[in-house]
């Protein structure tokens, strides 16, 4: 397909590696929030437990922007697959999470 499009395999290839070792790091917790609930103290990862209420407030904020991320890939899908009951789920998903301010930080406590 991309030797059709006349772009250079060689380099679709190597975009597609660095995409691939992106998300597999993402996946596998290379993520820089994820190992923000790492604990020295007890060895492991946790939310509730974490002893910095910034941090967990952080962590709260980082996980609704994402959500938002998703919701509007899915919507997109769903656009362009003319699902129009599930785009209208979706768009209310995501008008709830914007109205709810989770992804805002405001109520994160300082350090």
């Amino acid at each position: 397909m991309v030797e059709k499009a006349s772009k250079s395999s060689a380099a679709f290839k190597e975009v597609q590696g660095l995409l691939i070792k992106a998300y597999d790091s993402y996946v596998h917790g290379a993520y820089e929030s994820a190992m923000a609930l790492f604990t020295g103290r007890t060895y492991t990862f946790m939310l509730a437990g974490n002893d910095s209420l910034h941090h967990r407030c952080m962590m709260k904020v980082a996980v609704a922007g994402k959500l938002t991320e998703v919701l509007g890939s899915l919507g997109l899908m769903a656009v362009s697959r003319k699902q129009v009951p599930l785009v209208m789920t979706i768009r209310q998903a995501m008008h709830d999470l914007n109205a709810s301010n989770e992804d805002s930080g405001d109520d994160c406590p300082d350090e």
